[in-house]
């Protein structure tokens, strides 16, 4: 079986870039979803997304306080290997942070 995550910077409020991670989790219903950051009160009732390292550290509102420590956090998830096939994430910085593969345009 392929292992498969999306990966996503953080869900502190929910935008654009998180509805294309809720898309990508209704084509992907397996895929385990991760993030560094993240507020269980703006996540959608049909997602579950794993909070990384950082979470403890969040205290609602703004974030710009942890992008310092976001490159690192984003290395340290608990990413599934994958043989090859590719981490999807709606953003260059974070499939870079992780070493894993863009999402062709």
């Amino acid at each position: 079986m392929v292992s498969l995550a999306l990966v996503h910077e953080r869900f502190t409020d929910f935008a654009g870039s998180e509805l294309v991670v809720q898309q990508f989790s209704r084509i992907w219903p397996n895929a385990r979803i991760l993030a560094p950051i993240v507020d269980p009160a703006v996540v959608p009732a049909d997602m579950t997304v794993q909070a990384g390292g950082l979470n403890h550290l969040y205290r609602g509102g703004g974030y710009a306080y942890l992008l310092p420590l976001l490159p690192r956090a984003m290395r340290t998830l608990p990413v599934p290997p994958t043989s090859g096939n590719p981490l999807l994430g709606p953003h260059r910085r974070q499939t870079a942070a992780t070493g894993c593969v863009q999402i062709p345009r």
